[in-house]
C-alpha cells in the first residue's frame, strides 16, 4: 500500500528552511522519469535540491509532488520539490535529464556562470555533446542511467534492483573526482569510465535496441525475449551495433548486450515504445543520427540493414 500522502512522515521537501539543506543547490533539469527519480534520491541524502522543468510539471512537483515506488523496498514516500524555470544561484551540481526532443529548450534555462565550477552531467542519447560544452563550459561530463523507470501521473516506479549511474571522466575530473561525496547518501551505485566511446556504446546498443524492436513491436521486451521468433531477431541487431561502435575503436560484447535486454524487468516500457503508442516519435531522430552517422564514419559502409529496418518501420508509422 502506498503512504497517505497525508501523513507528513512520509512526505519529502526540499528547500532554504529543510534542515538538511546544504548552501548551494542541486539543479535537476528535465520533466523525465530520470529528473523526478535522481531529485528524489538527492532529497533523501539532505542535498538542497532544486527542479528546472516546465510551467505544468513546475507546479505538479511543488504542489502535489510526486509517490516513488521501489519494487526492492516496501517503503513509499511522496516527494514535492522546490522548482524554477532558471537558475538563480550558483549550483553544487547540475543533472541534465530532459528528453532528446526538450534538450535544447532546456539548454536555455541555464547559466554559465551561475555553473561556474559545477558539475555538470548530461545523460542524453547523444553521441556527441561538445556543444553543450560550449554553452555550459568544460566541466559537463556525460552520464549513463543504468535503471528502469515509469512515470505514470504522480506515481514514479522503480523495477528491479538498485540502479547505477555510470560517469565518463572528463579532463577536468580525471585526477578530482567529486561525484562519490555529491551522491553520498543516495544509495545509487557509481561508476567511472575514462573511455568516453565505450561509456556511450556500452549504454546505447542495449538501449537502441531495445528501443526500437519494442517501439516496432509493439511489446515489451520481456515478451520480445519470450517469444521465439522475435527473440531471434536480437541477435543480428546487436551484431549491427558491435560492427558500427568498432567504427570507434570498440569491441563490444554482443553476448552481455543481450544478456542486458533478457534482464529487464517484465513490466518496464522502454520510453520510445509509449511515445510511439502515444502518436509521438521521441528519440527515433536521436538514434538514426547515431546509427547514421556511424554507418557512414569510415569510406567503407558499415551495414546497418536490420536496425535501419526498424526506424524505416518507425518513421513509416509516425507518418500514417
Amino acid at each position: 500500500m502506498f503512504s497517505d500522502k497525508n501523513d507528513p512522515e512520509n512526505q519529502k521537501q526540499t528547500g532554504p528552511d529543510s534542515p538538511a539543506a546544504t548552501d548551494k543547490p542541486f539543479y535537476v533539469v528535465g520533466d523525465t522519469a530520470l529528473a523526478y527519480y535522481l531529485s528524489a534520491k538527492l532529497t533523501d541524502a539532505g542535498r538542497r535540491v532544486i527542479a528546472i522543468s516546465d510551467k505544468a510539471s513546475n507546479t505538479s512537483l511543488s504542489t502535489n509532488g510526486f509517490i516513488l515506488k521501489e519494487d526492492r523496498s516496501l517503503k513509499n514516500a511522496r516527494y514535492r520539490l522546490t522548482t524554477s524555470f532558471w537558475m538563480k544561484e550558483k549550483a553544487e551540481l547540475v543533472l541534465l535529464c530532459a528528453s532528446a526532443s526538450k534538450l535544447n529548450a532546456f539548454l536555455s534555462s541555464l547559466s554559465r556562470p551561475k555553473i561556474d565550477a559545477a558539475p555538470v552531467l548530461c545523460f542524453s542519447a547523444h553521441k556527441d555533446i561538445e556543444y553543450i560544452e560550449g554553452i555550459l563550459g568544460p566541466n559537463v561530463c556525460a552520464a549513463y542511467f543504468d535503471g528502469f523507470l515509469k512515470l505514470e501521473g504522480q506515481q514514479l516506479l522503480l523495477f528491479g534492483r538498485s540502479p547505477s549511474i555510470t560517469v565518463c571522466k572528463n579532463r577536468t575530473w580525471k585526477e578530482n573526482n567529486p561525484f562519490p561525496g555529491l551522491f553520498a547518501g543516495t544509495d545509487i551505485n557509481l561508476c567511472f569510465e575514462d573511455n568516453e566511446n565505450a561509456g556511450f556504446w556500452n549504454f546505447f546498443a542495449p538501449y537502441a535496441v531495445g528501443s526500437l524492436i519494442t517501439a516496432v513491436g509493439g511489446k515489451n521486451i520481456f515478451d520480445i525475449t519470450k517469444d521465439k521468433q522475435l527473440r531471434e531477431e536480437l541477435s543480428p541487431l546487436i551484431a549491427e551495433m558491435a560492427g558500427l561502435a568498432a567504427v570507434d575503436g570498440i569491441k563490444l560484447d554482443e553476448e552481455n548486450v543481450l544478456k542486458k535486454l533478457y534482464n529487464i524487468p517484465m513490466n518496464y516500457v522502454y520510453p520510445l515504445q509509449q511515445e510511439i503508442k502515444n502518436g509521438g516519435r521521441g528519440e527515433i531522430g536521436v538514434i538514426s543520427s547515431v546509427i547514421t552517422n556511424a554507418s557512414r564514419a569510415t569510406k567503407t559502409r558499415v551495414p546497418a540493414a536490420k536496425l535501419n529496418g526498424l526506424l524505416k518501420k518507425l518513421y513509416d508509422l509516425t507518418l500514417a
